[in-house]
């Protein structure tokens, strides 16, 4: 994650390069490694990526929690973590997500309450959290 080398070239990576004046300008991409096999956590690193528009990790058997940082990620529309291991509870930080229109955590272990600031995402369309552990609340 934190190599210097062009991320356009790392497996599961698609970039939009449409500058015409800067041709290398990378303007937006996307993570997609669904059902890679894919064991460990999500690392915090992954909010460092400015431009980054949607992550598809579905699938795997990415354990641990959903990192706090990823609320900070004002480019991300799209987030994918359907089926896998993850644990705890949903960071309220992802009120902070104004431009999603995706999140689906379904198929999980996630618990704790749903946090209500999910109801301040205008633009908002799918929230899905089907089967998971000990999820409370109900989805504003």
């Amino acid at each position: 994650w934190l190599s210097d080398n062009d991320i356009c070239i790392w497996k599961g990576f698609t970039c939009v390069k449409n500058n015409e004046y800067f041709p290398a300008k990378i303007e937006t991409f996307q993570l997609n490694l669904r059902s890679n096999k894919l064991v460990g956590e999500l690392p915090a690193e992954v909010s460092l990526f400015r431009n980054l528009r949607t992550v598809q990790l579905e699938n795997n058997v990415i354990r641990e929690t959903i990192p706090t940082e990823l609320g900070f990620m004002s480019s991300l529309i799209q987030i994918y973590l359907s089926g896998n291991s993850l644990r705890g509870s949903i960071p309220t930080e992802i009120g902070f997500m104004k431009s999603m229109t995706n999140i689906d955590l379904s198929y999980n272990t996630l618990e704790g309450y749903i946090p209500p600031v999910i109801g301040l995402l205008d633009k908002l369309e799918i929230f899905n959290v089907q089967d998971n552990g000990l999820l409370t609340g109900h989805i504003p």
